[in-house]
């Protein structure tokens, strides 16, 4: 699918249409062109984008990769960017993402990418139904994309914020090892979500230095607006990745704690009756010798004794505060 918006600034106009569009819209000339591409990697984009626009191949090759971290390069006048926005259908910390590229000039910015994205479609659903003017240039629309890419984010960190403030008091009750898994899995994805975000963060701030945006004060508070966005988050997934540390080691603390108490009981009864059991280890060898055998009195003796064992351990144990 191609789409694409030719913004007059004479008339104020805009004009919707696809790839037909290309044909009226002139490079040098006052109005500015958004071309949206989602579609597979192939051969004809590659075309349409080198022969319409002159980018370059590393470019290009770089938009088509499935997997590649944001980046910023600059060719002449151009900008090539490239972004991770969330896939479709995440909605939790658990999530997946897509690459979005953006190139962009001084009258024009093209978007590509080969999975639906959300972002894009709410920015262009906006423009659409007049709700947001493309009289502002093509950077402006660039971070406003960008903009929905980040407010994507924020909901993720902010209601995993919650369920950890859950854990932070289950811990203290639950002994299944599920939380300790929910953690590790909370952990692994922190991580990848703090690369990700700071990633973006570095890469808005080389954004902010191209002579395109410093060029313009409206683009130059947009873009800097989406980079304090990146970088507060950046900034919470790194708390968050601290605090859930924080809670496995807490986690994995209160389980020793309950391993030694429970050690310690058992440790306790064996201080107790292994004497006990010493005794009528020697008692039952029946040999026929055995002094106390033929004793009246034997049996009591030794139950004393018993008792009298148990008693010391018992009292040892409480003077030692080991009970």
């Amino acid at each position: 699918m191609i789409r694409g918006a030719i913004y007059d600034p004479s008339s104020e106009d805009v004009n919707f249409g696809g790839e037909e569009l290309l044909i009226s819209w002139d490079r040098h000339g006052d109005s500015w062109l958004w071309l949206d591409i989602f579609a597979d990697p192939g051969d004809d984009v590659h075309e349409l984008l080198q022969r319409n626009f002159g980018f370059s191949d590393l470019a290009i090759s770089d938009a088509f990769r499935q997997r590649h971290p944001p980046k910023l390069e600059e060719f002449g006048d151009d900008v090539f960017l490239l972004a991770r926005g969330l896939d479709i259908h995440t909605t939790d910390i658990n999530y997946k993402t897509i690459q979005l590229a953006f190139f962009a000039g001084a009258n024009f910015l093209v978007t590509y990418r080969f999975k639906e994205s959300l972002s894009i479609h709410r920015i262009w659903e906006q423009c659409e139904q007049g709700a947001l003017s493309l009289k502002e240039g093509p950077i402006f629309i660039a971070c406003k994309v960008l903009r929905a890419v980040v407010d994507r984010y924020a909901p993720i960190l902010l209601d995993l914020e919650k369920r950890l403030e859950e854990i932070e008091d289950e811990i203290f009750t639950t002994r299944s090892d599920k939380l300790l898994e929910e953690l590790v899995e909370y952990n692994s994805n922190l991580k990848k979500m703090r690369r990700t975000l700071t990633y973006h963060s570095n890469v808005l701030a080389e954004f902010e230095q191209v002579p395109l945006v410093q060029a313009n004060i409206n683009y130059l508070h947009r873009v800097h607006d989406v980079y304090e966005q990146f970088d507060r988050l950046k900034t919470l997934s790194d708390l968050y990745q601290e605090l859930v540390a924080d809670l496995m080691n807490g986690y994995l603390s209160l389980a020793a704690h309950r391993l030694n108490q429970i050690m310690k009981v058992l440790t306790v009864f064996t201080v107790i009756f292994l004497p006990l059991t010493l005794m009528v280890g020697i008692y039952g060898m029946n040999f026929e010798f055995i002094p106390e055998l033929q004793w009246r009195y034997g049996y009591f003796a030794v139950l004393g004794a018993m008792v009298f064992v148990v008693i010391i351990a018992f009292s040892v144990l409480k003077w030692k505060k080991w009970l």
